[in-house]
């Protein structure tokens, strides 16, 4: 597992927003009502995260989302033709909520680059 070493304090606001965006989008895109339930059972995580991550009250919103889980959501709705990066999920506002991602662990992964693998630590 790979620490991350930084402290960075990123706003629930811009998760909340762009996330809901999203989800509205691919329901107006596709013609149908896609949720909350249907993203988390896509990226394989347990509804109630995706469901507080756009929650509408802040206070009930998640305080310190996993970094894997938005990664999955970045990967899921880049994989469903959305310009979306991490950086999106992660834009700073000034509020109180944060998320501190500096306690957190992922899991090593490797990059493909101009066909040499490069492991990221």
């Amino acid at each position: 597992m790979v620490k991350i070493g930084t402290t960075v304090n990123i706003s629930t606001e811009a998760i909340h927003f762009v996330l809901s965006d999203l989800i509205a989008k691919k329901s107006q895109r596709d013609g149908v009502n896609f949720t909350s339930a249907q993203l988390a059972q896509s990226i394989n995580v347990n509804r109630s995260i995706v469901h507080r991550l756009i929650h509408p009250d802040p206070d009930k919103r998640v305080r310190n989302p996993q970094i894997e889980t938005l990664i999955k959501i970045v990967e899921f709705f880049r994989a469903e033709g959305f310009n979306i990066r991490i950086d999106d999920l992660l834009a700073t506002f000034k509020t109180k909520a944060a998320v501190d991602v500096q306690a957190q662990t992922i899991a090593p992964f490797i990059i493909e680059k101009n066909r040499t693998t490069v492991f990221a630590r």
